[in-house]
């Protein structure tokens, strides 16, 4: 995102499902999907990003693309019709294995005065509360606590904060993405030696329940 606030993302997390032929997977979603997707002026602003510990079982790369749509029930319905045009095309691959995708609404953002160092990497994270029925609690604690508490370490500085209105087994009602200046593994490693100061604080949650983290670095554009 890089500064600009958009009303939603897609967010796409993939695999290639042969090693031998990653480059070729790769120049495809590069020079083929992304444009693709980005055809009709829904999303935009495209960017891919490695993981930077990819782990078997979970997603190396992922894609995240900004809408700027102000209705995102009619913005799911477009994108629908978008990506059926596009899978009917011959302009697909094989090597693609989709572990979880959607668009979604944006809820909060955040950023500190570091966010002019730009972006070197990200850190996505996605959580359920514990008790859907304080959904919202653990949302506004989440915000107005722990947020204050990640960019207050100093390791990133800008927060841009989602809800997925259908959580599944990857992802989970709440999505963060995070922006550092920083090499994002360090960064990441850093914020895990924060915890105990948190808690010092009283300021963890236990409606918290972790979904989904990935630390990754931009490789296109």
């Amino acid at each position: 995102m890089e500064g600009r606030i958009p009303t939603g993302i897609l967010l796409a997390l993939t695999n290639c499902n042969d090693p031998s032929r990653e480059e070729e997977f790769n120049k495809w979603y590069d020079e083929y999907h992304l444009p693709d997707l980005q055809s009709t002026g829904l999303l935009s602003n495209a960017q891919r990003f490695v993981s930077t510990d990819p782990q078997t079982g979970q997603p190396k790369y992922v894609a995240i693309y900004e809408t700027f749509a102000e209705d995102m029930a009619k913005a799911r319905e477009d994108f629908a019709a978008l990506r059926a045009k596009v899978f009917a095309s011959d302009r697909m691959t094989d090597l693609g294995d989709m572990v979880a995708w959607g668009i979604f609404q944006g809820i909060y953002s955040t950023s500190t005065g570091e966010a002019s160092k730009g972006v070197k990497g990200l850190l996505i994270n996605s959580q359920n509360s514990k008790d859907t029925a304080r959904d919202q609690e653990f949302s506004d604690w989440y915000s107005n606590i722990h947020v204050p508490d990640v960019l207050g370490s100093g390791l990133y500085h800008t927060v841009y904060r989602y809800q997925n209105d259908e959580p599944g087994d990857v992802l989970g009602k709440f999505i963060n993405v995070y922006e550092t200046h920083l090499d994002p593994a360090e960064a990441s490693e850093g914020l895990r030696g924060e915890r105990s100061k948190w808690e010092a604080l009283g300021h963890m949650n236990d409606l918290l329940e972790i979904k989904f983290r990935a630390v990754v670095r931009p490789v296109h554009p």
